[in-house]
Order: C-alpha cells, then structure tokens, then sequence
C-alpha cells in the first residue's frame, strides 16, 4: 500500500499549539484517512475531515496517515518511525480468507509488532494476536535477525448498536483552565469543539482547554 508519515512541531517553550492535518494540506485527494500516531501507537481518527492535533510546547507528534478502506488495514510497525518502509519486505490482504500475510526483517531479541486496524464489523480471530481497542497487535519474538514469515487471521463481528457517542460531560475550571470529562464509546476519538472551532482531537475522554483571552 501506499501511506505518508507526518512530522509535526511546536517550537514554543512555552505555548501549546492547536494544528488541523486535512486531506488537501497534505496534498492527498479528497476522501477518508486514518491517522496513526507512530510513537504513542494510538489510532486517532478515521475520517474525511482531518486530524486536529493538540501540541504541548517543545513537543512532536509523528503521525501516519492511509487512505481508508472497509477492512482490517496494516497500520505500521514497531521498527521505525517510517511504519514498514525499512522493514516490510511483503504485505497482502487476503479477501476471501480474511487474513493479512507477510514477510519482515527483525531485529533479534527485540519484539517486533505489526499493527493492524479494527474497522467496525471486524474482529481478530488469531490467538496469537492480541486486540487493543480499534487496533489488533502482532508481536513477534525471535533471538536471532533476519527474515520472518507471518499471517494474522480476521473475522466478520457484529457492528455496534448506534447510540450516543458522549454522555455525562463535566466542566470544571482549574485556573485560567477549563477541565473537560466525559464518557463516550463505539469512538475511535473525539473532536473538542469552542464556540464552533476545533479546538484539538483526543482518544481519552479527558481534555484542557486553555484559553488565554479574556472571555474567549
């Protein structure tokens, strides 16, 4: 397949940063994405509208982002922060028997972890492999380097009921801070919203606001 590996910075000492990733900034067609977080190993979103990433100050986030498609996807790998270009030596998704197979280049005696994604409507179905929310991991041992052969087995689940994706929301003021909490679930992540701008995106179901403005 193909994807992009996405490097963003805040400079500041001293101020967070709020940036919004899209689909034409990137200079990538319109249409779904996921967007992987390569060091934090969390799926952030899955959308058609972008990534909002909230950066706390001297800070980088390094973010993986592949056009999106109904099945269980490779997201990346633990090797490097390219997910796969220095390792991967084959990918394929098979259709019919549901499985994801190839061939890496591991280093001995470190764990290698292949990453795949949890669309709704799938499951794992390999024991070997473990499931960590929308994402299902592949570790793999071995003592010595060299070339690895490995297969992961999916399986069709039930999607889902549709239902409230947030309840119970609270609002506390800490400071110039405001505390936001929630609960929330059947999401992938949530978009925090100020007075109808986006204010940042996160897989928690906790989020600072920090306004600096008064009244703002």
């Amino acid at each position: 397949g193909e994807w992009d590996v996405v490097a963003v910075f805040n400079w500041s000492d001293s101020k967070y940063d709020q940036v919004q990733l899209r689909p034409q900034d990137l200079g990538l067609p319109a249409g779904r994405y996921l967007y992987y977080d390569a060091w934090e190993k969390q799926l952030l979103a899955c959308d058609d509208e972008g990534l909002a990433l909230n950066l706390a100050p001297t800070s980088c986030r390094v973010v993986v982002v592949r056009p999106f498609a109904d099945q269980p996807q490779l997201l990346g790998t633990s090797r490097h922060l390219t997910q796969g270009a220095d390792d991967l030596l084959a990918a394929e998704w098979d259709s019919k028997a549901m499985t994801w197979s190839g061939k890496s280049l591991v280093v001995g005696g470190d764990p290698y972890e292949l990453r795949f994604s949890l669309p709704p409507g799938w499951a794992l179905a390999d024991p070997s492999a473990e499931a960590r929310g929308p994402v299902a991991v592949l570790t793999i041992n071995r003592p010595d380097s060299g070339e690895v052969a490995w297969k992961v087995s999916f399986r069709k689940a039930e999607t889902p009921a549709a239902g409230p994706a947030v309840h119970d929301a609270t609002a506390l003021q800490e400071g110039r801070d405001v505390k936001l909490a929630w609960k929330g679930e059947n999401a992938i992540a949530y978009r925090v919203y100020r007075n109808g701008e986006v204010l940042g995106q996160v897989t928690g179901t906790e989020f600072t606001d920090r306004p600096r403005k008064r009244g703002v």
